[in-house]
């Protein structure tokens, strides 16, 4: 299927100018950048649910079939390609899609919102507790880690008042009084 036409009929071309743009006949695949620190999280074969950003509502299955052997020194990502068994009739060339991986799930897990922990990626992540109307600096054991939430493998416990990013840093040692909810 031609995608991209750069000249016309009767125009004069140099070598090694590109003339058609063409979208290869075959099987669809998906191809994604994750950073290199996410690579331990991605498997040959790991399912994945994606949807098309201009159809959010409409996702579709698709597998992890190719995860690249180097590491972009530039961006610092992996080529991951994903293959789709099933595509939908509305997906074209070049659209641009949103990809799950589910890297692992667990049940009764203790999790917060990802902004809560402070240096996520370095190696002693820590989270600013309110205790008692007293904040203090409390180093955190991540486990998985999605957009949203995180799971405090240890560090914390359920019902602990935790500081957002967005919130602010105040100083451990400082008097605050918790609000709830944003509220």
């Amino acid at each position: 299927m031609i995608i991209g036409r750069d000249v016309e009929a009767g125009d004069v071309v140099q070598p090694g100018r590109a003339l058609l743009v063409l979208a290869v006949d075959g099987p669809t695949l998906l191809t994604m950048d994750p950073d290199e620190r996410n690579l331990s999280a991605i498997s040959m074969g790991q399912e994945a649910l994606a949807s098309a950003d201009a159809y959010p509502g409409q996702t579709f299955r698709a597998s992890v079939s190719f995860i690249g052997a180097a590491v972009d020194p530039q961006r610092g990502t992996v080529e991951v390609r994903l293959s789709v068994p099933e595509p939908p009739a509305t997906l074209r060339p070049d659209m641009t899609v949103s990809i799950e991986l589910e890297a692992g799930r667990r049940r009764e897990a203790l999790a917060v919102p990802a902004e809560c922990v402070r240096d996520i990626t370095g190696q002693a992540p820590w989270m600013l507790v309110v205790r008692d109307g007293t904040v203090e600096r409390r180093a955190v054991r991540v486990g998985l880690r999605g957009d949203a939430f995180v799971e405090i493998v240890s560090g914390a416990r359920e019902g602990d008042l935790v500081v957002p990013s967005s919130a602010g840093s105040p100083a451990p040692g400082a008097r605050v009084t918790p609000v709830i909810g944003g509220r």
